[in-house]
């Protein structure tokens, strides 16, 4: 390596040692505590990261199905759990589980969710295939033409065992190093927030301000979880620094990945298409189109390719809207409203308000309420808040976009409102430590604890 290389990188290890330094305690810190939980009464155990409930282990059948199998046919991951395995976490061995799965005649080419296989009148059997063979519908029942497939977007699975692929981990430890990584892509979503603050010309209080806002959030218990939310965060941070840093490409990339986590995520996509249209940016808009349509439309390709099913919509399905309800629960509900659990949310929703004026020219601004308006609309299109899981799930991947937009508006404020919104914070932070010392404890838990 030339001198010059290493002085230039002298330079930038002594101009940035105090982010460096930050980063990497925060990282060890994150990493630590995920191994432990907090016992009421009993104070703090090691508790190896693990599958709780919800869509958890079965995200983690699939990673097992991609790294053990190298296929996507969950019939015998389920049958390997329920006899004692590893494939849906230690939690699920040897239990019976449902499975979150569609069924797929070969042959026929029908498709059902594993729920709705079973003969008329007879209850559910939750260990299929073992299931006796009157009890199945007879379109299901020959097993041999048979496959099982996750009823959940591979996105988040592929992405996971991507990850560990070159580690070639052993059963045992699959669950534990999935965790981990999940813990890694918040921890890198962290990093990624401060590095778009600075770049929006934020000092670094105000840009660590950002960052200590959303570790006071449910991003937090989130980073130990093992649902995908995260890691739709992390490619919306890299989307919104792609477009400030103009490489439209990039964030169409970035949004073709959310979306292949989570469908519904497209749409932010299309609403910052139209948006790049309307400020004369057609250039720009028909680039990030082009890229997200080809690299979303790609997955749904080898989707249809290798499932037969071209878009996964999860273990429902796509369940009807609830006139408003659903809108004002995914909000204000004590178990999975966004406001009770990160009460400064409500400083980004009035920026969004702002953002969204046509004499408002912070495009930053401007793109972070956009994506925030095509969430509420899905969550007003859908009968769901998250089912079985921990707090305000369905606005995790918005956390960091919310907390850079709430810096922005309280950087304008006076004092009192600075000092408000840090009690707030902290109320806020309360709440996330909490959940996240208390991760397993804490599904479908109504504020306050």
């Amino acid at each position: 390596m030339s001198p010059a290389v290493v002085l230039q990188l002298r330079r930038l290890v002594s101009t940035y040692l105090p982010e460096l330094v930050g980063f990497a305690t925060l990282l060890a810190i994150m990493m630590i505590l995920s191994r432990f939980e907090y016992v009421p009464g009993t104070g703090f155990h090691y508790s190896r990261p693990r599958a709780i409930s919800g869509d958890e282990p079965h995200y983690l059948v699939t990673v097992n199905s991609l790294l053990l199998d190298g296929d996507l046919d969950l019939s015998n991951n389920y049958r390997s759990s329920r006899q004692g395995g590893h494939d849906a976490g230690r939690l699920f061995r040897s239990r019976e589980l449902d499975h979150h799965s569609l069924l797929v005649n070969s042959v026929t080419r029908e498709r059902a969710r594993f729920h709705e296989v079973y003969a008329g009148g007879l209850p559910p059997c939750p260990w299929y295939p073992d299931c006796p063979q009157d009890q199945l519908s007879p379109r299901f029942a020959d097993r041999a033409v048979v496959r099982e497939l996750s009823s959940h977007p591979l996105g988040f699975p592929v992405l996971i065992a991507g990850a560990l692929a070159a580690l070639r981990p052993t059963p045992r430890q699959i669950e534990l190093y999935s965790v981990q990584v999940v813990v890694v892509i918040s921890w890198l979503a962290v990093v990624l927030t401060y590095v778009l603050c600075r770049r929006l010309g934020l000092s670094r209080t105000w840009a660590a301000g950002a960052v200590a806002t959303l570790l006071g959030s449910s991003w937090l218990p989130y980073s130990k979880s093992f649902y995908s939310e995260p890691a739709i965060g992390l490619f919306l941070v890299v989307a919104l620094l792609a477009m400030q840093s103009g490489q439209p490409i990039l964030a169409g990339l970035a949004v073709a990945a959310a979306a292949a986590c989570k469908a519904p995520f497209l749409l932010v996509g299309g609403v910052w298409f139209l948006e790049r249209l309307w400020a004369g940016r057609g250039r720009e808009a028909l680039l990030m189109a082009a890229s997200t349509g080809g690299a979303f439309g790609g997955s749904v390709l080898l989707s249809f390719v290798t499932t037969g099913i071209p878009v996964a919509s999860g273990h429902q399905g796509l369940l009807p809207p609830d006139g408003l309800r659903n809108l004002f629960l995914s909000l204000f509900d004590q178990s999975h409203g966004v406001l009770p659990y990160v009460p400064w949310a409500f400083v980004g929703f009035i920026g969004c308000f702002k953002a969204l004026d046509p004499k408002e020219d912070n495009l930053m601004a401007r793109w972070i309420a956009l994506a925030c308006l095509s969430l509420l609309v899905v969550l007003a299109s859908w009968g769901s808040t998250g089912g079985h899981c921990y707090g305000p799930r369905f606005w995790v991947p918005l956390l960091p976009a919310l907390a850079i937009l709430s810096v922005l508006v309280v950087k304008e404020a006076g004092r009192a409102l600075r000092l408000a919104f840090s009690v707030v914070v902290g109320l806020s932070a309360f709440f996330a430590v909490n959940g996240w010392v208390r991760y397993s404890q804490s599904f479908n838990s109504p504020l306050p604890w």
